[in-house]
C-alpha cells in the first residue's frame, strides 16, 4: 500500500489557535430530547416507539474509534466487522444492513444530523464529533421509506457547548505503530456558532491471537469536519456541517487467501443542511462514497462511487391534544463503478423516491396516554444505464410502495412507562435487481424482474421503560415476520440468464434490554459506581427461504447470534473515571466461503467469544485529562467474520488539552 503521510500543521494550528484564544466559558445546558422516533424533538419518554440513546460519555461510544465499534458495544446484534475499515452488515432485530456496502440493498438506515449517511460502511464515520447515536429499535418505514425495516440508526454531531471561545488539541499512540493527533476550535455567541477540527489516524499491521503477524492489516486516514449554526431570531435555526475524509488503507484478505499487497483507496464527502423555522423544518444532503480497490494479484483497479441527493421538509403542529407530522422526502442515489482493465462488474445505475408522510399522536389523561399512527406512501423509478465497456439495454421502471405503523405510550406511573407498537418496513427493489438487462464481463446475463415487490417486514413490540434516580431500564420484546425476500436464481427459460425473484423471508423473535443504575448512594461512596447491561436475545431466529436451507444446510438465520450483550462498571469521580466492560458475541451460522474447505459454500458454527476493554482517566489540572484504553485485555482469540481475526491486547495512552 502507497501511504501518503502528510505533515501534521494543520493539526497543530488548529490545536495552538484553540490554546491561544481559548478563554473561560459558561456551559449550555441543554434539555435531553430525541428526534428520530418522531422527525420532531421530543422528551424520550414521551417517545412512542423502543430507542436506545448512546451519550457522548457513555463506554460505548468514549471508547470507540468508529461507529462501527459503538454498534459491536451497543448489543443490537451481529456486526460484520472485518480488518481494513469495513464494518458492513450491522443488523437491529435481526435484520441486517448490506454486507458489501450497497446502500439500497440495506435494511437498517444510517442518518447523520437526521439526514442521509452516504453510506453504510460504518468505519467511515468516526466517533470524534458525534455528541449522541439515537438507535431506533422496529420498523421505521412510515417515517423514512426504503431501508428502515430493522430500525434507523441516527448520528448526532456536535455543537460548541461553551459561550465563547472553546478548542481542543488531542495526541495519542499505543500497539502496532498506532498514532493519533487532532485539533479543533470552535466559538459560540448563543444559538450562533461555528466549529472545525481536523485529525490524522494511523496504524501498522497488527497481532492476532494463534495466527501471529496478519500482514496487510494498517491504515491512515485524514479527516476535516467543520460545523455552524445561524440563528436570527427565535425559533428559526440554520445549520451547515461538512465531513471529508480521505483513507489508505490495506486489504489483507481471509486467512485462507492472504493478498500481502492489496489495498484500497477510501473517501467520504458529506455536506448537510438542516433548517428549523416556525412553519417548516427540513434538510438537503449530498454525499459522495467513493472506494476503489487495488487487486495486485491481478493486476486490476475497481473504483465505486454513489452519490446521495436528499431534500425532505415537514410541518409538525399541535390541535388541541393532537400533534401532527406532514412531511415529503426526495431522495437520489447514483452508482457508478469503473475497472481497469475494462469491463466494469456492473452497469450505471439510478435511484429515484418520492415519499409523503403524516403521523398523529394523540395524548390524553393529561398526557399519560400517548397514542399515535402514521402513513406513507413512496413511489420510485429505477434505471440501468449504458455503460462503457458492457454491453446493456438500458430500462427504467416504477413502482411504489405504502407504509403504516400504529402504537401506544402509557405512563402506569410517573417512573414506569409501557410501550407497544406494529408498524411495516419495506427495502426498494434496486436497479438491477428491477430494470437489469446486460451481460457481464464473465458472460452470464442478468435480467431484471419488472413484477418484484419490496421486500417487507411487519413487527409487534411491547414492553417497558422504567426511569428512577438510581435505574434507568428499558425491556422490550419484538415478534417480526420478513417476507418477499429478494434472491437471484437462474431464469427458468433463457439459458446462462440470472434474474430476480420474491420469495419467504424469515420468522424473527426476541428480547432486548438497555439498563442503568447508580450504586454509590445505596452504599455511601464518595464516587459514583454505574453498572450497565445492553443484549439482544433471539428466541426465534428461523429462514422460511428453502433456497437457502438447500444450499445452506440449516434452518437457522444465517449471520444471527442468539445472543449479543455488554455488560460492564464505571467508576467516576471528579478528576477520574474507569470503566471495564465485556463484550460477548454468541455463536452463529455463516457460511464457509473458504473454497480449500470441506464445508465450502455450507453453513458451519462460528465460535462465541467474549472480550473484555479497559478505560481509564484523570485530569491532573483543569482542561487536561489523560487517558489509556486496552482493548482485549485477557489477550482472547476472536473474530467477527469467519477467517478475519481481529487483535491481541492492544494498548492507546494519549493527553487531551479541552477548553
Amino acid at each position: 500500500m502507497q501511504r501518503k503521510l502528510s505533515s501534521l500543521s494543520l493539526v497543530a494550528l488548529l490545536g495552538v489557535t484553540s490554546l491561544s484564544f481559548a478563554q473561560e466559558g459558561k456551559e449550555v445546558k441543554l434539555e435531553d430530547v430525541v428526534v428520530t422516533a418522531s422527525r420532531v424533538e421530543e422528551k424520550p419518554e414521551n417517545a412512542i416507539p423502543f430507542v436506545q440513546v448512546i451519550k457522548e460519555d457513555a463506554p460505548a461510544l468514549a471508547t470507540s474509534r468508529d461507529v462501527g465499534d459503538v454498534m459491536v458495544s451497543a448489543g443490537t446484534g451481529h456486526v460484520h466487522k472485518y480488518p481494513g475499515m469495513l464494518t458492513g452488515r450491522v443488523a437491529l432485530r435481526g435484520l441486517p444492513n448490506d454486507a458489501h456496502g450497497d446502500i439500497l440493498k440495506s435494511k437498517v438506515l444510517i442518518l447523520v444530523d437526521s439526514g442521509y449517511a452516504g453510506t453504510v460502511n460504518l468505519a467511515k464515520l468516526l466517533v470524534d464529533e458525534i455528541e449522541r447515536i439515537e438507535i431506533v429499535k422496529g420498523p421505521a418505514s412510515v417515517l423514512y421509506g426504503s431501508q428502515a425495516m430493522g430500525g434507523v440508526i441516527n448520528i448526532i454531531t456536535k455543537k460548541p457547548k461553551k459561550e465563547g471561545a472553546s478548542g481542543l488539541a488531542n495526541f495519542e499512540a499505543g500497539s502496532w505503530e498506532y498514532w493519533r493527533a487532532k485539533g479543533g476550535a470552535g466559538y459560540r455567541k448563543g444559538e450562533n456558532y461555528f466549529y472545525a477540527s481536523y485529525l490524522r489516524e494511523g496504524q501498522s499491521d497488527y497481532d492476532a491471537k494463534g495466527f501471529g503477524k496478519y500482514k496487510n492489516t494498517g491504515y491512515n486516514i485524514g479527516q476535516f469536519f467543520a460545523k455552524a449554526g445561524f440563528s436570527p431570531a427565535n425559533d428559526w435555526n440554520f445549520d451547515a456541517s461538512l465531513l471529508n475524509l480521505r483513507a489508505d488503507v490495506d486489504t489483507p484478505g481471509g486467512t485462507y487467501s492472504l493478498t500481502p499487497k492489496d489495498y484500497k483507496n477510501s473517501s467520504l464527502n458529506r455536506l448537510g443542511f438542516n433548517f428549523h423555522t416556525p412553519f417548516f423544518k427540513g434538510l438537503f444532503v449530498y454525499a459522495k462514497d467513493e472506494d476503489t480497490w487495488h487487486t495486485i494479484s491481478w493486476n486490476t483497479k475497481t473504483n465505486k462511487k454513489v452519490r446521495t441527493n436528499q431534500a425532505s421538509i415537514l410541518r409538525d403542529f399541535r390541535l388541541g391534544p393532537v400533534s401532527f407530522v406532514f412531511g415529503g422526502d426526495y431522495i437520489n442515489i447514483d452508482v457508478k463503478s469503473k475497472k481497469s482493465p475494462p469491463p466494469p462488474y456492473y452497469p450505471k445505475s439510478e435511484s429515484e423516491n418520492f415519499g409523503l408522510f403524516g403521523e398523529a399522536k394523540l395524548s390524553l389523561l393529561q398526557e399519560r396516554l400517548l397514542m399515535g399512527a402514521g402513513v406513507r406512501q413512496d413511489w420510485f423509478k429505477v434505471k440501468v444505464k449504458r455503460t462503457e465497456g458492457l454491453r446493456v439495454n438500458p430500462r427504467d421502471e416504477d413502482f411504489s410502495h405504502a407504509s403504516f405503523r400504529a402504537g401506544l405510550n402509557y405512563k402506569l406511573r410517573d417512573d414506569l412507562i409501557f410501550k407497544t407498537t406494529y408498524g411495516t418496513g419495506f427495502r426498494a427493489p434496486t436497479p438491477d435487481e428491477m430494470a437489469a438487462d446486460y451481460v457481464s464481463s464473465w458472460g452470464t446475463r442478468y435480467l431484471g424482474n419488472p413484477d418484484l415487490d419490496p421486500e417487507k417486514s411487519k413487527t409487534l413490540d411491547f414492553g417497558f421503560v422504567l426511569k428512577r434516580k438510581l435505574i434507568h431500564l428499558n425491556a422490550a420484546y419484538f415478534i417480526t415476520e420478513y417476507k418477499d425476500k429478494i434472491i437471484s436464481v437462474p431464469h427458468p427459460t433463457l439459458r446462462r440468464t440470472q434474474t430476480y425473484v420474491n420469495v419467504d423471508g424469515a420468522k424473527i423473535q426476541g428480547f432486548e434490554l438497555n439498563l442503568r443504575t447508580e450504586l454509590a448512594t445505596l452504599f455511601g461512596l464518595p464516587f459514583s459506581v454505574s453498572p450497565f447491561v445492553d443484549l439482544t436475545y433471539h428466541t426465534k431466529y428461523r429462514t422460511e427461504d428453502s433456497k437457502e436451507i438447500t444450499s445452506y444446510g440449516t434452518k437457522t438465520l444465517l449471520w444471527t447470534p442468539k445472543w449479543t450483550g455488554t455488560f460492564g462498571i464505571t467508576l467516576r469521580e471528579a478528576k477520574w473515571s474507569a470503566t471495564l466492560y465485556g463484550v460477548y458475541v454468541g455463536d452463529e451460522k455463516v457460511v464457509d466461503w473458504n473454497s480449500f474447505s470441506p464445508t465450502y459454500m455450507k453453513a458451519v458454527k462460528k465460535q462465541d467469544f467474549t472480550i473484555f476493554n479497559l478505560s481509564l482517566s484523570y485530569s491532573p489540572i483543569k482542561n487536561l485529562e489523560l487517558k489509556g484504553t486496552v482493548e482485549n485485555l485477557f489477550n482472547r482469540k476472536y473474530e467477527y467474520v469467519q477467517y478475519y481475526p481481529m487483535p491481541e491486547t492492544m494498548i492507546r495512552i494519549g493527553l487531551k488539552f479541552n477548553y
